[in-house]
């Protein structure tokens, strides 16, 4: 790529908008595949993060409690499986608190939306160094066309 074009592209806000698009999709995608993903495989997913979840030699745990009915807002019975994770050390102690259920899904997130950023930043980037010149090389020829047309 050449200089100039190197410039106007990094002086333009074309690499902020690109990065903030591509984080955004990576965001959507990583929900969406950590969604079904944890719905389809909890325990693989469970076991993919426990050493980071919990202290040293505990394992975090996953259940499947009974289903409780409740009223939503509008009136209408609704029927949810309870959850619940957990980090159960060697010695038996349990740790449920919510902060347990937030770090198991923030680090299933962070690895969902690594999964999808680097992809799509690696194609991002493909079109930018392949792309650009290739458009540059284009717009230089038809520019020289007319040109050659007007004189």
């Amino acid at each position: 790529m050449s200089d100039r074009l190197m410039k106007i592209f990094f002086r333009s806000g074309f690499s902020l908008v690109l990065a903030l698009s591509i984080a955004s999709a990576a965001c959507i995608l990583g929900a969406m595949f950590m969604g079904i993903g944890f719905a389809t495989l909890p325990e693989a997913h469970i076991d993919l993060v426990s050493d980071v979840v919990c202290s040293d030699g505990a394992s975090l745990t996953y259940e499947e409690g009974g289903e409780s009915t409740y009223l939503d807002e509008d009136g209408f019975t609704r029927t949810a499986t309870d959850v619940f994770i957990s980090c159960e050390s060697a010695a038996g102690q349990r740790d449920s608190s919510p902060a347990v259920t937030l770090r198991t899904i923030g680090t299933l997130f962070a690895l969902y939306f690594a999964a999808c950023f680097l992809p799509l930043i690696v194609i991002a980037l493909l079109v930018v160094w392949v792309g650009l010149p290739i458009l540059r090389r284009v717009a230089d020829r038809s520019n020289a066309l007319g040109n050659n047309q007007e004189g």
